[in-house]
């Protein structure tokens, strides 16, 4: 074979290893494109969901210990009635918020396994539905142990609202 002919194969050798090392390169650039881009549309507002569930949660617990405090002396001072209704409104308040985040926090969730680039992401994606909607339920239990004891405090069982009271706290 002539030395031109063999320059020739080398260079036609040497583009066609370019071209594959180029297609692969792309093919990962767009797999982690596909990464980034999860990380935005999906796990982002996921987590701002789920922190935002968090710290309503942590909120309705602060106004429920209040309610608690000011049912107390609520037959002894007219203040501590107002405040009780003002603590009792902001719970209930807080509670309709987290049950819509929780819901929202859901759709994101189930879109996310919908749309999934792995078997992996789909299953993280199954588990944080799972725990979503383990709170869910928690939370139905907690306002309506909370909505009780309330209630009680309402009608002047003090004995019993600090019994239920306890039971509430340990959830």
């Amino acid at each position: 074979m002539k030395l031109g002919t063999q320059i020739f194969f080398m260079a036609g050798i040497l583009v066609a290893l370019m071209v594959l090392i180029s297609g692969y390169g792309i093919s990962q650039m767009t797999l982690i494109g596909n990464e980034i881009k999860d990380v935005a549309e999906v796990d982002m507002p996921l987590i701002e969901v789920i922190t935002g569930i968090t710290t309503h949660q942590l909120e309705q617990g602060i106004l429920f210990q209040r309610a608690l405090r000011h049912g107390e002396v609520m037959s002894a001072s007219v203040n501590a009635a107002e405040h009780f209704e003002h603590a009792e409104k902001g719970f209930e308040a807080w509670a309709k918020s987290v049950d819509e985040e929780i819901k929202k926090g859901e759709e994101i969730a189930r879109e996310a396994i919908k749309l999934a680039h792995s078997e992996e992401a789909r299953h993280e994606f199954q588990e944080i539905l799972e725990h979503l909607e383990e709170i869910e339920r928690e939370h139905v239990d907690f306002d309506k142990q909370a909505e009780h004891v309330f209630e009680l405090l309402h009608h002047g069982a003090m004995h019993e609202a600090h019994e239920a009271a306890e039971k509430v706290e340990h959830e």
